[in-house]
């Protein structure tokens, strides 16, 4: 493939996701989080100054947990059986208010997960293949 079919076929190829699940008033709702668009993703980072005592902050120079608040009512949906619905932003600082920190934790790695870390090992997994170092 030349690069512009790999341009082409990048523009139109389904974004991943990943479901998290939390627990609201001892009930559990499932949350699915989709890849966002990458200069949209690029541009909150700019937004949410790192803490430098933090050692993930320092090496991708943002707050991950205040990111992923920021952007969860634009990359998630609630699943409700066969159903799936945006809530607010509203309604997410209301949810990001009564969940624990293990829950806020998942949320941040997986919004973390789709935008950031999974790129960086699909490149470092295509760089050992161009350097011939990929096991077979």
């Amino acid at each position: 493939m030349t690069f512009e079919d790999d341009l082409a076929a990048a523009k139109t190829a389904e974004r991943r996701t990943l479901d998290v699940s939390v627990d609201v008033n001892g009930k559990l709702y499932k949350f699915r989080f989709t890849q966002m668009i990458g200069t949209e993703y690029a541009a909150e980072t700019l937004l949410h100054a790192p803490n430098l005592e933090v050692a993930l902050h320092r090496e991708y120079g943002y707050d991950v947990h205040a990111l992923s608040r920021a952007v969860a009512h634009r990359c998630s949906v609630l699943v409700e059986g066969k159903n799936e619905r945006a809530l607010s932003a509203e309604q997410w600082a209301e949810l990001f208010e009564v969940l624990d920190g293990g829950a806020q934790g998942k949320i941040a790695n997986t919004v973390f997960e789709l935008n950031e870390f999974a790129t960086a090992k699909a490149v470092a997994a295509a760089r050992k293949v161009l350097d011939g170092s990929a096991l077979n």
